[in-house]
């Protein structure tokens, strides 16, 4: 019920920021299976244009290493669609534009469904 009304909070928002900084290495790959894992878990349809997009910038980024950071802003754009900066671990950036519910659906990785144990404690650290 949280992640739902955390999930649904944003839809009161117009701008929405997230920064992820590692604690050890990660290669792309098993980032983009962990995130792609929990877009399905969540019924996140994974062919559509942005999702892809998001997932390629992703697979794009390469290896995060141990204190490096991801970042993500999410901005509600004045014609209804949605749009993402991505920020990869090597501090490019890359905008990624979608329908209206594009933030939920990406959040919905961290706020929404959870595939693993070390998604689950970082969810609940968010809720609180």
């Amino acid at each position: 019920k949280r992640s739902n009304e955390a999930l649904n909070s944003l839809d009161n928002v117009r701008t929405v920021g997230m920064r992820i900084t590692l604690l050890r290495n990660v290669e792309a790959q098993k980032i983009q299976v962990a995130f792609r894992d929990s877009l399905i878990a969540n019924n996140i349809d994974l062919k559509t244009g942005e999702i892809d997009g998001f997932l390629q910038a992703i697979a794009a980024g390469g290896e995060i290493s141990n204190g490096s950071s991801l970042t993500l802003v999410f901005n509600k754009n004045s014609d209804g669609s949605e749009s993402v900066l991505f920020e990869n671990g090597s501090n490019a950036i890359t905008e990624i534009k979608g329908n209206r519910g594009f933030t939920q659906k990406i959040m919905s990785i961290w706020l929404g469904i959870t595939v693993d144990n070390e998604m689950a404690a970082l969810k609940e650290q968010l809720l609180k």
